[in-house]
C-alpha cells in the first residue's frame, strides 16, 4: 500500500492507521513520463504521514473529506476543493474519510524550471500554501484536471512524446499560477528572463494586478508582498515589468485601489 501510494501520488506516504469500515482502495493510474493522472477511492478512514520527494501532486476532492495537519494548523478539504497533496518540502499528516480524489502529478524539476529556478532545482522552489490563491485558481485547476485526464486516458496520447511534453509545460505553468510560491534564484537567473515563459509571466502579472486592485486601506497588502505571492524574485523587477504592461508603477495602482 505504501509503495503504491508513493508511485501514484509522489512523496513517501506512510500508512499510520486504518479506521473501521475501511475497504479496499480502488485507484486508476496513468503514468506518462513526468506526468501522472489518477482517479481513486479510499473508502472508510485512512491516516497517512506524508514526506515530500521530487514530485508535485495536486488533488481535487470529488467525494468525502481530506484533513491535512502540518503540526501547526489543520485544513479540511471537501468535495470541490483543490489542494497540494505532495511537494518536495511536504511534511504533514493526512486523514481521509470516504475520499475519492483525482490527482495530477508532475516531476518537481519541471515545475522549478518553469518557475525560473537555476538548472530546474526543486530545492529552490517553495510553495507557500497548500490551497489555491483564489477561487478562480481553484476552478482553473479543476478544468485542467478534466482536460488532461481525458487526454491521458485517450488511446494514443501517452505514446506521443510531443503531447506529453506539451502537457508537462501546461501543468507547470498552471500550478505556478494557481498556488502561491516563492523561488530562490541567483542574480544570473534573475537577470535572465528567458527562463520565464512569456505566457506564465503574463498570468502572474495579471493575478498581481488583480490583487493590487482588490486591496483595501489597512489590510496590510504591500507591493513587495503581492510580488512575492505571485513568484516574482524582487519588487524592483516586478515594478519594471508591471510598468511595461500597465503603464504605471504598481504602487500607484495600490494607492488608487
Amino acid at each position: 500500500m505504501r509503495d503504491f501510494l508513493h508511485r501514484v501520488y509522489g512523496g513517501w506516504w506512510l500508512l499510520s492507521r486504518i479506521g473501521d469500515g475501511a475497504g479496499e482502495p480502488v485507484i486508476t493510474h496513468v503514468d506518462a513520463g513526468p506526468v501522472g493522472f489518477s482517479d481513486g477511492m479510499l473508502p472508510g478512514e485512512f491516516g497517512f504521514k506524508v514526506s515530500g520527494q521530487g514530485v508535485v501532486t495536486v488533488g481535487v476532492v470529488i467525494e468525502g473529506t481530506v484533513e491535512v495537519d502540518d503540526g501547526g494548523t489543520t485544513d479540511r478539504y471537501q468535495a470541490g476543493d483543490v489542494f497540494l497533496a505532495s511537494f518536495p518540502q511536504a511534511d504533514f499528516a493526512c486523514r481521509t474519510g470516504n475520499a475519492r480524489l483525482r490527482t495530477l502529478s508532475l516531476a518537481a524539476p519541471e515545475v522549478a524550471r518553469t518557475a525560473g529556478a537555476a538548472g530546474g532545482s526543486a530545492g529552490q522552489l517553495r510553495f507557500l500554501s497548500q490551497r489555491p490563491a483564489s477561487s478562480d485558481g481553484r476552478d482553473q485547476w479543476k478544468s485542467t484536471v478534466r482536460f488532461v485526464g481525458d487526454l491521458l486516458t485517450g488511446p494514443a496520447a501517452t505514446a506521443d512524446p510531443l503531447v506529453i511534453d506539451a502537457v508537462a509545460r501546461l501543468l507547470a505553468a498552471i500550478m505556478l499560477a494557481v498556488f502561491p510560491h516563492a523561488v530562490k534564484i541567483g542574480a544570473a537567473s534573475a537577470d535572465s528572463l528567458g527562463a520565464w515563459p512569456a505566457a506564465l509571466r503574463r498570468v502572474r502579472l495579471a493575478r498581481a494586478h488583480a490583487d493590487l486592485l482588490a486591496a483595501k486601506p489597512g489590510d496590510g497588502r504591500t507591493v513587495t508582498a503581492i510580488a512575492a505571492r505571485w513568484g516574482f524574485p524582487g519588487a524592483s523587477r516586478f515594478t519594471s515589468r508591471y510598468r511595461e504592461v500597465y503603464g504605471v508603477p504598481p504602487s500607484r495602482t495600490l494607492r488608487e485601489s
